[in-house]
């Protein structure tokens, strides 16, 4: 992905460059698909609604003013919950996947950033974009680096622990770390709320 994240949107809203935009559908269709999969919606409707909200993100992106981290997520959001009722609306004889007033709770509590529904497709975008970014970021990073990086912040060890696993020392476990941490929150910037520990 281009330098930052923030710089990655910014540079599909002022020029729509077509290898931004395809790293950009790479990225979130996947995740749209698993949103609305989450809501129960069948493959097909997924699948046409997923490409309206892409339709979507292309046509109305330049009017995107970007406020706080999350902004993009919170808007991709909305515009995924419009196109879902967009949809259900023109295909409402068709469409059992989500019935009546279940439909009109599910996006009442989307609507509401501060619901549970709304939180977990939060979380969800930041864990999988996160995914994504560290696969990106993998075939840049040595073995070592990547091996001390993973093991205290995907495995949970302590860096004693991997230090003493891997052969390193502890300074350098915590030197692998932070390399990762600054690539990936660089590359996140803008997308994804860091959770401080």
């Amino acid at each position: 992905m281009a330098d930052t994240s923030v710089s990655f949107l910014d540079s599909l809203k002022a020029d729509g460059a077509s290898e931004s935009w395809r790293e950009f559908v790479d990225l979130y269709t996947p995740l749209i698909r698993i949103w609305l999969g989450g809501q129960h919606v069948r493959d097909q409707e997924r699948d046409d609604v997923t490409q309206e909200v892409i339709s979507v993100v292309l046509r109305k992106l330049p009017e995107f003013q970007r406020q706080r981290t999350g902004s993009f997520r919170s808007w991709l959001k909305q515009i995924t919950i419009f196109c879902w009722q967009n949809y259900r609306r023109k295909h409402i004889n068709r469409v059992a996947a989500v019935g009546g007033s279940d439909f009109g709770q599910m996006i009442v509590e989307l609507e509401d950033p501060d619901s549970q529904m709304s939180r977990r497709w939060d979380d969800q975008h930041d864990q999988y974009v996160l995914q994504q970014l560290l696969e990106k970021i993998r075939p840049g990073v040595r073995q070592s680096t990547w091996d001390a990086f993973r093991a205290v912040t995907i495995d949970g060890q302590t860096p004693e622990q991997a230090a003493g696993q891997l052969g390193m020392s502890v300074n350098a476990v915590y030197v692998a770390k932070s390399r990762v941490l600054s690539q990936l929150r660089q590359l996140s910037e803008g997308l994804v709320d860091w959770k401080e520990d």
